[in-house]
């Protein structure tokens, strides 16, 4: 495929294959099974911003992929063997990646580039304004999906207890009553708590000016039909769903808030989930210690792998509430809530988020340690903050560069210093021997190399992050002397029962 050399021309490109998706069809079949156009929305942060050309060609120089350059420093070609993909960057909207290939080639080229750079990271729409779009739009519903599994939240033999509701729904349901469909199910609650909406496709413009989309919640778009300018529409018209919830959790991170929303869940099912979300592992890609510090309440700071950030979680009988680091993007929150409607409960409301034009919910501001805690909290934050720079491309890291990144620069004491020391030295003598080793600066001060990469395959970093976890909850436990809690074991050895075996 020839490299167009501007937005222009990459228009027309696609609108050919739009069409000749269509003409290759007969009748109106699924499309996500052929080589239909799809595009995913990403949302680009830090250097990639400014730097685009050069950050991807040293991000993805390993992974077999070129970065060409075209007219428009906006627009970079992916080049991948004789396979072209088109990154367009335009400012002020979500950026695009159009790949013209199969499912599995588009989605291969997608993973790539996402785990390549911590700086961008997938779309995440909430199943509610999935559905909203056909209203925005005035498009008709052709086809929804439903995607609900409880299984990553819990073990074996907790899926026996129907208590809890429905453990796994997959459905896809194609005809013109498809809202009407939908409604029903939910009103007439045949699937408690389970209906969580994981892609919706629409018919957007009439027969002579058309495009039928596929729009899934983790910012993949599949398109046919013989007009490009429609299916651009609907782009914007996502985007602005999108915008709304992004720049509603911005305000509320701003005002010193948390973003919580109420779920309906037993409090029973609360210890499971601390112990199996904060474990590196899809869907919800959150690495953390998490610490008991109530009757069915648990806090974590935790890494977002797709962003390499940090946030603080808390779990407890009322629902679930995110606190967004400094630097950490609104998409990290957008995400998790996405994650808790689709494996947590669906019938939870978003509404709670607006309270933000009355005052909002107040944060719960705390350091992420004291200079008296326990060492367990004091390992636990340390260690989530070496991850994260870690996942970040760092070499090494060092008392400085942890405490001003989880204290803020020049807050730190002789205290938090000497706790920082204490717990990555222990580390990298035993528990992290693997990962960590000490060494000197130029000056004398002693600082940590890593002895490994982080793996950017996607199952790979999986099981790498596990084992970290693993290796990470006994050291701080170690250091407190006392004994890895029950409901921690269930994530310390069965972590890597989430992930397919190797071959």
């Amino acid at each position: 495929m020839a490299i167009v050399r501007t937005r222009a021309d990459l228009s027309v490109l696609l609108a050919r294959q739009m069409s000749a998706s269509v003409r290759a069809s007969s009748g109106d079949e699924d499309i996500e099974g052929r080589a239909a156009l799809k595009t995913y929305l990403l949302e680009a942060h830090g250097p990639v911003l400014t730097d685009l050309r050069s950050h991807l060609a040293s991000a993805l120089a390993t992974q077999g992929i070129a970065v060409e350059a075209t007219d428009e420093p906006e627009l970079v070609a992916l080049v991948a063997g004789e396979q072209v993909s088109w990154l367009d960057a335009t400012p002020g909207r979500p950026w695009r990646l159009h790949v013209a290939a199969s499912v599995k080639d588009a989605d291969r080229v997608h993973e790539l580039l996402t785990t390549a750079t911590p700086f961008l990271t997938p779309l995440r729409l909430l199943p509610s304004r999935l559905e909203s779009l056909a209203l925005a739009t005035g498009s008709p519903l052709v086809l929804f999906s439903l995607k609900h599994d409880r299984r990553p939240l819990r073990g074996g033999s907790e899926g026996a207890d129907k208590r809890d509701g429905i453990d796994v729904v997959t459905l896809r349901f194609w005809a013109a009553t498809a809202a009407k469909t939908l409604a029903a199910l939910r009103e007439k609650d045949v699937l408690p708590g389970a209906t969580s909406v994981s892609s919706v496709q629409l018919r957007v413009g009439e027969d002579e000016s058309y495009a039928r989309v596929e729009v899934y919640h983790d910012g993949k778009c599949t398109a046919v039909g013989n007009s490009f300018a429609q299916y651009e529409k609907l782009l914007d018209a996502i985007f602005a769903e999108y915008e709304a919830l992004r720049s509603l959790v911005d305000a509320i991170a701003q005002k010193g808030r948390r973003v919580f929303v109420p779920v309906p869940w037993r409090a029973d099912a609360i210890e499971p989930a601390a112990a199996r979300m904060f474990v590196g592992a899809d869907p919800f890609a959150l690495w953390g210690l998490p610490e008991r510090v109530g009757d069915h309440t648990f806090r974590a700071r935790v890494v977002d792998l797709d962003t390499a950030r940090t946030a603080v979680v808390e779990l407890s009988r009322d629902g679930l509430a995110i606190e967004l680091a400094p630097g950490t993007p609104a998409c990290v929150a957008l995400r998790f809530l996405s994650n808790v409607q689709f494996h947590v409960h669906a019938d939870f409301s978003l509404d709670p988020l607006l309270q933000i034009r009355a005052g909002g919910v107040p944060a719960k501001p705390e350091p992420p340690f004291e200079e008296r805690d326990a060492l367990d909290r004091v390992a636990a934050a340390i260690l989530a903050e070496t991850v994260a720079q870690w996942l970040r491309g760092a070499a090494t890291v060092s008392v400085s560069s942890l405490l001003d990144g989880m204290l803020g620069e020049g807050r730190a004491t002789q205290g938090h210093a000497d706790l920082v020391r204490k717990v990555l030295s222990e580390a990298a003598a035993y528990e992290w021997s693997d990962w960590l080793k000490p060494a000197r600066d130029d000056a004398g001060s002693t600082m940590w190399k890593f002895r490994v990469e982080p793996q950017r395959e996607r199952t790979a970093r999986t099981r790498q992050l596990g084992r970290l976890y693993k290796h990470a909850a006994q050291l701080a436990q170690r250091l407190a002397g006392g004994n890895v809690e029950p409901w921690s074991q269930l994530s310390l050895f069965d972590a890597e029962a989430l992930v397919p075996p190797e071959g």
